[in-house]
């Protein structure tokens, strides 16, 4: 079992704890994902969800009929991502925002067909298709506002 973590924006204005869970970090290689971030998403789930100590500067965006993303308001920093009809406190975390050796190692790929053809990853993880991640989940289309301020 590892142990209970602090994460943190960049600017130390949103900070929150949680254990990772054992199976690993997934990816996500999404428009959405790579547009907010410029590159995939790294994803980390918590064991006993997340717990957030200081939000001054959090800020939820409805990025999709399916989900919404977390941010920093002062700082930019991507948070969290988390499906609307998930248990309170069962978000993905970012990987950047926990210390290095919190983070495990790569589980999956998710949303592989959307992946950009300028990068690639060498580990032998599975990768699943959009259509395998929704499962009969309705496609996630933009509907937040442009503007996330």
């Amino acid at each position: 079992m590892t142990k209970a973590v602090t994460g943190k924006c960049l600017c130390g204005a949103v900070t929150f704890t949680g254990t990772p869970a054992e199976r690993g970090t997934g990816v996500c290689h999404c428009k959405m994902c790579r547009m907010q971030s410029s590159g995939p998403f790294f994803a980390v789930r918590m064991v006993d969800g997340v717990h957030i100590t200081q939000d001054q500067a959090l800020k939820w965006y409805d990025a999709s009929d399916i989900g919404e993303r977390g941010f920093c308001t002062d700082c930019g920093s991507t948070l969290f991502w988390r499906s609307k009809d998930c248990e309170p406190g069962q978000w993905a975390v970012s990987a950047g925002t926990l210390p290095d050796d919190a983070v495990p190692e790569i589980f999956e790929h998710i949303w592989n067909d959307d992946k950009a053809p300028y990068y690639e990853f060498a580990d032998a993880a599975p990768r699943r298709t959009a259509a395998e991640c929704l499962d009969g989940t309705p496609e996630p289309k933009p509907n937040g506002p442009t503007d996330a301020r």
